[in-house]
């Protein structure tokens, strides 16, 4: 219950900071940072696990 107090509390204090505009404009910013890291992670996952021999790097086998 205080995760969602305090959440509900740090948007009041943005939303009074810069506006429905700006948090708009900071929500879709940090929206599209997210799907490049995201996809940017699941390409890497992909290389490493088509080439096996980088899986010895991450991997200790013994």
């Amino acid at each position: 219950e205080t995760i969602r107090a305090g959440l509900f509390l740090a948007s009041d204090q943005v939303l009074s900071n810069s506006g429905p505009a700006g948090s708009l404009i900071s929500y879709v910013i940090i929206s599209i940072m997210v799907y490049f890291v995201m996809t940017n992670l699941e390409t890497l996952l992909l290389i490493s696990y088509v080439d096996q021999s980088r899986v010895k790097k991450f991997i200790i086998l013994e």
